[in-house]
């Protein structure tokens, strides 16, 4: 099973790293399931951050960093 390390910055400043994270799903899935909890209120901070940058007109870009494959994830 592959492992996906991913980032997520917003388009305001692509250098600037705000969160860090692994999934074997497809990155744009797993993106879409960021904005939807940051669209329905979690109260986690990476959503508050992501609530302030759409809200400001920014978008919010996941980028692969590395793919491992790992047995019996």
């Amino acid at each position: 099973m592959l492992v996906k390390i991913y980032t997520l910055q917003s388009t305001r400043n692509l250098s600037d790293i705000r969160y860090v994270g692994k999934t074997i799903q497809k990155l744009n899935s797993r993106l879409s399931q960021h904005l939807s909890l940051a669209r329905n209120k979690a109260k986690r901070h990476v959503y508050n951050w992501i609530r302030k940058e759409l809200l400001e007109g920014y978008e919010i870009s996941i980028i692969e960093i590395d793919t491992n494959q790992v047995i019996g994830y």
